[in-house]
């Protein structure tokens, strides 16, 4: 080995130095013409700060073999030595802030710059302070106008097949209240319009209804009420029971116009296990499905495993099909664990067709998934994803899906939202089909609103899946 010879790294202390040879007080500037007869030497301008290194001769190596490094031995590469990291490693030692001196447990000082750092942050993060400030003032505003439990405009599905002055004066009667609104097209059956839950009851005045009230006899009139939902169905009876007793003094009907058959289909009983229970089919599996999804691919993005796998030649829309298929059928299994418990437990009955719900199933956990895979991709952090899924599924879910409060009761603005949420049509064809034994017919709209609820969603979190890394 030629003796001025040095590792490109720089000075003689360095690994790549030359054997026998110590650090001097020499400058560098010295070094230049230490060999006369010879051109001077470039140095090396690394972070080492060392000595001399020779300009190469060429940059191709004799017989094809692979070129050094500049200065360098076999095992470095591009002038630096190969190893795991070229960072200063302090051999897992420890160093103690301010001369290693001890630390009083309580410290106003401390705490005071906690508070400044905190204040910055604050100041320097939108998410932070809207979530501090203005999503209590959303949510106060929230539940003050959904929270409302009287049930108005309800729809009655009016036939008079008696067609005189007293009947008329009835049904006008039950609209006069306020609490009812007349719906339905007269070619559509009554039967059909419950079925399809376009309307929440149906007052039928048969023949003779004029004249029963001539004769002073009993005049009868049959209502029909929804009570798959059995607490609009117990409220819309109590209102039933109001308004005749209010439309038989108008008449001047002494009996008052009797409404003893009333009868309550799909719910006879008005149990209101079966309400909750296909209510909370619909919010459990919502949440978890949305979480399932937003916190793993968010642990993903926080332990770098995401970063490992765009590396790959996978497309987003590959990536994005590949993670909700194992989660969909997962979630399709805890669906039917939580049906058999509540057949076993609450004696809930389905009268639908069970292909069909495992397709309206599949298309609302397409939905959900999809959605917790956005906020995953919007956040990559847990804490964030935690926060946005219950924000964006368990509230609406809770709350605007029907579950509690009945849409129809709802202010404009919040029936309008409510077409945008997979829960409230996933909601409607969870009850019409185990409650009421609704066909796809009659449920096609709720239908098609979850399929292209699922087309949006995984389009957008598809779009939203860069390559990148950066978010």
């Amino acid at each position: 080995m030629r003796p001025h010879r040095v590792d490109a790294r720089g000075g003689l202390d360095r690994p790549g130095a030359a054997a026998g040879t110590e650090r001097t007080g020499v400058p560098r500037a010295s070094l230049r013409n230490s060999f006369p007869g010879r051109p001077p030497r470039r140095l090396a301008g690394g972070r080492g700060g060392g000595g001399p290194v020779p300009t190469p001769r060429s940059t191709v190596a004799p017989g094809g073999a692979r070129p050094r490094a500049l200065g360098g031995d076999p095992g470095s590469v591009g002038g630096r030595r190969a190893g795991p990291s070229h960072r200063p490693f302090f051999g897992g030692r420890v160093f103690a802030v301010g001369g290693g001196g001890g630390v009083s447990a309580l410290s106003g000082a401390r705490a005071l710059s906690v508070a400044r750092k905190e204040v910055r942050h604050i100041r320097r993060d939108p998410f932070t302070l809207a979530m501090a400030v203005g999503v209590p003032v959303l949510l106060v505003v929230f539940f003050g106008y959904v929270l409302d439990f009287d049930v108005r405009d309800i729809r009655l599905r009016i036939v008079d097949r008696d067609n005189t002055p007293a009947s008329r004066a009835l049904a006008e009667s039950f609209v006069a209240s306020g609490y009812f609104r007349p719906h339905g097209p007269p070619a559509v059956p009554a039967a059909r319009l419950l079925e399809e839950g376009r309307v929440k009851a149906g007052l039928f005045i048969e023949p003779g209804f004029a004249e029963d009230i001539a004769r002073g006899a009993p005049a009868r009139a049959q209502v029909v009420i929804d009570g798959a939902d059995n607490q609009t169905a117990g409220v819309i009876a109590g209102y039933l029971d109001g308004v005749a007793a209010v439309a038989s003094r108008r008449l001047g009907v002494d009996p008052p116009v009797d409404v003893l058959r009333t009868r309550f289909l799909f719910n006879n009983e008005l149990n209101s296990r079966w309400f909750v229970v296909t209510g909370l089919f619909v919010v459990v599996m919502g949440v978890l499905s949305i979480l399932m999804t937003a916190l793993t691919v968010a642990r993903e993005w926080e332990t770098g495993s995401m970063e490992l796998l765009l590396s790959t030649p996978v497309r987003p829309m590959e990536m994005i099909v590949g993670k909700l298929a194992p989660y969909l059928g997962l979630c399709l299994a805890g669906s039917g664990l939580i049906y058999a418990a509540a057949r076993l437990l609450f004696h809930v009955p389905f009268r639908g067709s069970l292909g069909f719900f495992l397709v309206a199933n599949i298309l609302f956990l397409c939905c959900t998934l999809a959605q917790g895979l956005l906020i995953s991709v919007l956040t990559r952090q847990q804490q964030l994803a935690m926060q946005f899924s219950n924000l964006t599924g368990l509230l609406p879910a809770l709350l605007l899906s029907g579950f509690i409060f009945p849409v129809e009761s709802m202010p404009a603005f919040f029936r309008v939202l409510t077409w945008a949420l997979p829960a409230r049509h996933f909601m409607e064809l969870c009850r019409g089909i185990i409650l009421k034994g609704a066909g796809p017919l009659e449920l096609a709209r709720p239908t098609l609103w979850l399929a292209a609820l699922a087309v949006v969603l995984i389009g957008l979190a598809s779009a939203k899946f860069k390559r990148d890394l950066e978010p």
